[in-house]
């Protein structure tokens, strides 16, 4: 399920030019109106295998905007796509949306008018272009010494291990093995993307388009949760090339 999340603004709104956290706590901030769903949300997710996954993914803001001194203003009309495979997160932050009729983004509380899509693929090959940028991480090490390293498409073990993390969130969702993996290829207009995601903590990810293969249930799946790593911190999000 889908989400596009329109917002009329009476003023400009201004934010730090990294603002994938402040979207991420504001849809948070939604779904604490069923409590026990928020808290599951946040402190559990699904999981699989001692890896947790919170089955949401959210693009960046769209609409005109300036930048300034390392924020961001949006003058408005503005609107974010939200999407999610799990029916929970939709029924919850469906009648949320529907009873407030406001969000709230950093310090501002915003009107919204919220439309619910229901888009599926339904092919095994499709070509797609990143609407949030692709992140994919590999730990190294243990204890002190862990460290997370991030990968480009271009990297060798790039393809196995979106594969192999796609193969993990669709466990978690489903409680089931999928019946594909998923191939990627035709790599083509890569962009670094580097961002502060909060105070210390960096991260690399990559606009680009690729070829998506794999059974049309997984190709679905990777639309509506995200491909790659940190999908519910805003990273992920694709859009079939027509």
């Amino acid at each position: 399920m889908q989400f596009k999340l329109t917002f009329a603004l009476s003023e400009p709104l201004t934010l730090p030019l990294s603002y994938h956290s402040a979207l991420q706590g504001m849809i948070y901030h939604v779904l604490s109106d069923a409590p026990e769903f928020s808290a599951f949300l946040h402190d559990d997710g699904y999981t699989r295998n001692r890896r947790a996954y919170k089955l949401f993914v959210f693009g960046a803001l769209e609409g005109p905007y300036r930048v300034r001194d390392g924020r961001i203003t949006f003058p408005g009309p503005l609107s974010l796509e939200i999407r999610s495979p799990a029916a929970d997160f939709c029924r919850v932050f469906a009648d949320a949306i529907a009873k407030s009729g406001a969000v709230t983004i950093g310090e501002r509380r915003l009107n919204v008018e919220c439309e619910m899509r229901d888009v599926h693929l339904g092919a095994d090959c499709v070509g797609v272009r990143m609407r949030s940028p692709l992140c994919l991480t590999r730990t190294i090490g243990d204890g002190a010494k862990k460290k997370t390293l991030f990968l480009s498409p271009e990297d060798r073990d790039f393809p196995t291990l979106l594969n192999e993390n796609f193969r993990r969130k669709y466990q978690a969702a489903y409680g089931r093995e999928p019946e594909s993996d998923v191939t990627v290829g035709d790599i083509a207009r890569l962009r670094k993307y580097v961002t502060q995601y909060r105070r210390g903590i960096y991260i690399t990810a990559w606009y680009g388009e690729f070829s998506l293969r794999g059974a049309p249930d997984a190709l679905d799946f990777l639309y509506q949760t995200g491909l790659g790593s940190r999908n519910s911190q805003g990273f992920g999000m694709f859009d079939e090339k027509r």
